[in-house]
């Protein structure tokens, strides 16, 4: 499945920095021997938007645009949407396992288990899919089922190192309140302590985004336009 980035070829694209992009997308491709494909196309008119750089995982795929693209941008053009997740962290020099065992259940309890499952596991990026659920209490709070497992996950790894954890909904929506979902680390349940909240209490409650929010954790990317799946991803080591 090759990717195809497209980078306008015509005049003023070029005048305001298309070449420069499309030089370093051709090095990118090369440096990580990634799957992609660089084409230069004519701009689609939107002058303001140039240098407007997009990308297709596949002839059949629709593309998704970048607006403004500077040549530094170049490596992230690739990341999440020319690779699959895996594979993108491999490129960049990290250990990289999809984990096929699919999430379920109490999201809670999924959010525990990760950690313990990380524990005795090498360095490297882990990946989880599927959906979990959460209890609702007659009188619950903020979040979805990506939140709690997300607070549940940084309840477990206080006093840990090196350790960085994101669950997310694909379509940008967890949740009442707005968020997609939570990115932690173990300094997160401190920093929620700090502003008066309990992550225990919260999680009882169904509360886990007013606790992320406090934290400085949400994680919002608005309306993506797929909806697949939940997605875990732990990276753990002195990379994190």
């Amino acid at each position: 499945m090759t990717a195809r980035i497209y980078v306008p070829d015509e005049t003023t694209a070029c005048s305001l920095g298309a070449d420069g992009v499309a030089a370093a997308v051709s090095r990118q491709i090369e440096r990580h021997s990634l799957d992609a494909e660089l084409v230069r196309n004519g701009s689609r008119g939107a002058f303001h938007l140039e240098p407007l750089v997009e990308v297709a995982t596949s002839a059949q795929a629709q593309r998704i645009a970048f607006a403004n693209v500077s040549p530094a941008d170049a490596l992230a053009l690739f990341d999440g949407v020319a690779l699959p997740d895996a594979d993108h962290a491999r490129s960049l020099g990290y250990p990289a396992s999809v984990i096929p065992a699919r999430l379920e259940g109490d999201a809670v309890a999924a959010g525990r288990a990760i950690i313990d499952y990380l524990a005795d596991k090498p360095d490297g990026i882990y990946l989880w899919g599927g959906e979990t659920t959460v209890k609702l209490p007659a009188r619950h709070g903020r979040g979805g089922r990506c939140q709690s497992l997300a607070l549940a996950a940084a309840r477990e790894m206080q006093g840990q190192e090196s350790l960085v954890l994101l669950a997310a909904g694909t379509d940008g929506t967890d949740g009442p309140g707005g968020a997609a979902g939570a990115m932690v680390d173990p300094e997160t349940v401190p920093r929620g302590i700090a502003r008066g909240l309990d992550a225990r209490h919260c999680l009882d409650a169904a509360d886990a985004g007013n606790f992320l929010a406090a934290s400085g954790d949400l994680l919002v990317t608005g309306p993506t336009g797929t909806n697949v799946t939940d997605l875990v991803v732990a990276l753990k080591g002195n990379h994190a």
